[in-house]
């Protein structure tokens, strides 16, 4: 037993064989690897075949594109043509559909390790779509991110969107109700004066 554990650590202790066995693993497999110690950690960040399969460099060795396992289920619908490239060779955009409730949990929650992990691989242009909700006041936004845009950059600008304008809308039926409590007030004011008026002169 302690013979096997001996040749165990011999290899894990090179680098080169490490990395070709972690190169076997999943993309959530790799990122526990990366808890074992410091050394694994050191490793899979600096080697380009790891960071490939954590969605962070491109790989472009893929016959057919992919998306990132790690946020299927906060996406209501993932997009994405199998081919890599479409007429004249140019990355063909893919979609992402997210709920606002979704936005909201994948913020409040994402793991520090996915904020820098592109949504497909190899990467490519696409489009993220979140529909109208009450919460927002019925906003739809729906724009095209870059191909290298980190997945969760997309969503934090979509909720930048949805915030700046939602707080518009606050701001203008803010504005609106003053106006009509402004205009309110003075059309009581001159019924008022008016019935002063005629109760002075019927005296």
């Amino acid at each position: 037993m302690a013979t096997l554990e001996t040749a165990a650590s011999r290899v894990f202790a090179i680098d080169e064989l490490l990395e070709e066995i972690l190169t076997y693993l999943s993309i959530d497999r790799v990122l526990l690897a990366k808890r074992v110690c410091r050394n694994w950690n050191r490793l899979i960040a600096s080697s380009p075949s790891l960071q490939r399969i954590l969605f962070k460099r491109t790989d472009l060795s893929r016959p057919l594109r992919a998306y990132n396992p790690l946020f299927e289920d906060f996406f209501e619908d993932i997009g994405c043509k199998n081919d890599v490239t479409g007429e004249g060779g140019k990355p063909v955009p893919a979609s992402l559909k997210i709920s606002p409730q979704s936005m909201r949990k994948l913020i409040l929650h994402c793991p520090r390790e996915w904020k820098s992990m592109t949504m497909f691989q190899p990467p490519c242009p696409y489009w993220l779509t979140m529909p109208s909700a009450s919460i927002f006041h019925g906003i739809n936004v729906k724009f095209l991110n870059e191909a290298n845009v980190p997945v969760m950059k997309g969503v934090g600008k979509a909720n930048w969107i949805m915030e700046t304008e939602a707080d518009k809308i606050r701001l203008a039926r803010t504005n609106r109700a003053h106006l009509d409590q402004t205009l309110s007030r003075r059309f009581a004011r001159g019924v008022n004066s008016r019935l002063a008026r005629g109760a002075v002169s019927n005296a």
